[in-house]
């Protein structure tokens, strides 16, 4: 089989273009790439933190799913306190993602909604509800009603694989320097393109010398 075959015969038109992918490769852990990119979003983090204080803070209603109405403060109030109060303890613990319908918009926040776009992309047929995923932790921003998913819900399953792709990525970028491409969940699991080169992981022997390193 040609070496590194999927990468170059793939992806030839944009190697000659582009050159985003290709290229010299150094496996090595903790890059420097990393430690530049986590200043970046630290400054970046910090800024919003900042501006974030001053969104509104007022009263807002939230419907849960069986129709019970609960009040929360726009901008402090995330969906796992709401689910904390209002849903089982057996139940809290499963719940990986919000479905949020909002009704009235206090402020609009300028984060990026992955899972949305994912979503997106991955559905054939856009969803009857004009919902919005949302993260647990995430302040909600307004009057709506919210739905909590489990990882038997498609929203669920996709927001974990999702999240599971990202730690596979950091994974990879941190323990070998690899320089990732493209790692969308999938209905069955997820996975991490990455660029490493002429080397390939070797799963037995690499996984023995982290072991020792973390002894």
């Amino acid at each position: 089989m040609e070496e590194n075959k999927r990468a170059t015969k793939g992806t030839e038109h944009t190697i000659a273009s582009s050159k985003k992918i290709g290229g010299e490769f150094t496996k090595q852990e903790n890059a420097p790439f990393i430690k530049e990119r986590a200043e970046i979003w630290d400054k970046f983090y910090s800024a919003q933190e900042e501006k974030n204080k001053s969104l509104p803070q007022e009263k807002i209603k939230i419907i849960l799913q069986d129709g019970r109405e609960v009040e929360g403060i726009s901008n402090v109030t995330t969906p796992y306190q709401v689910a904390e109060k209002h849903t089982k303890k057996s139940e809290l613990k499963e719940f990986l993602v919000a479905k949020v319908i909002y009704s009235k918009k206090i402020s609009e926040t300028q984060v990026v909604n992955v899972e949305d776009e994912q979503q997106e992309e991955n559905c054939s047929e856009k969803p009857k509800e004009n919902f919005e995923l949302w993260d647990l932790y995430r302040p909600l921003i307004g009057d709506c009603k919210i739905e909590f998913c489990n990882f038997e819900t498609k929203e669920g399953k996709n927001t974990f694989w999702h999240s599971s792709a990202h730690l596979l990525g950091s994974a990879i970028e941190n323990l070998f320097g690899a320089k990732l491409c493209i790692g969308p969940a999938l209905e069955e699991g997820f996975y991490y393109d990455s660029f490493m080169g002429n080397y390939v992981i070797d799963p037995l022997n690499d996984y023995k010398k982290l072991e020792e390193k973390t002894k």
